[in-house]
């Protein structure tokens, strides 16, 4: 059941779903705009780590821990967003410390270097946590159906954490 063949698919397809839920974030917060501000949703373009991040935290919260639950997927959820908001404040102290670097001349204090990343992290986290959310979890939700339909040979998750099915009683 936990292949070198489930990795490799789980990975792969990881990085569709990552893909895919770019471009829900982007619609959602096109819709959310009314499609009058093309430029909010641009803002999807700072969530692009996720594309790597999340087929990553798959493996490392799926795959390595061996248990596909839904408990397990809400966690890769939490932690592929944690991991891109830290990504995001890092790149952001970086270019604000290299900027009072190169202009000493320049009006950026410390101080704002290390408030500007929080700040950005936090409205980031209102503007693009909700979408997130909205996006991604039935994405990964959906992606764990999938697997869970094309690896059947055991169960993915605990014997209480079943897939109810679809099939009619009888």
């Amino acid at each position: 059941m936990w292949s070198t063949r489930l990795l490799w698919t789980g990975v792969i397809s990881a990085f569709a779903v990552a893909a895919l839920m770019l471009a829900g974030m982007f619609v959602v917060l096109l819709a959310a705009s009314g499609g009058e501000h093309p430029g909010l949703a641009m803002i999807v373009v700072f969530a692009s780590p996720g594309m790597i991040v999340y087929p990553a935290c798959w493996y490392a919260v799926i795959f390595r821990r061996r248990d596909y639950s839904r408990h397990q997927t809400l966690k890769l959820i939490g932690a592929a967003y944690g991991v891109v908001s830290m990504i995001i404040a890092s790149s952001m102290l970086v270019d604000g410390l290299v900027s009072m670097i190169s202009d000493p001349t320049s009006k950026i204090t410390p101080l704002l270097i290390l408030i500007l990343p929080l700040e950005i992290v936090v409205v980031g986290t209102v503007i693009l946590g909700i979408p997130y959310a909205i996006v991604a979890t039935p994405m990964a939700l959906l992606h764990r159906w999938l697997l869970s339909k094309c690896f059947t040979s055991t169960n993915f998750a605990n014997p209480s954490d079943q897939w109810p099915s679809l099939s009619p009683p009888g």
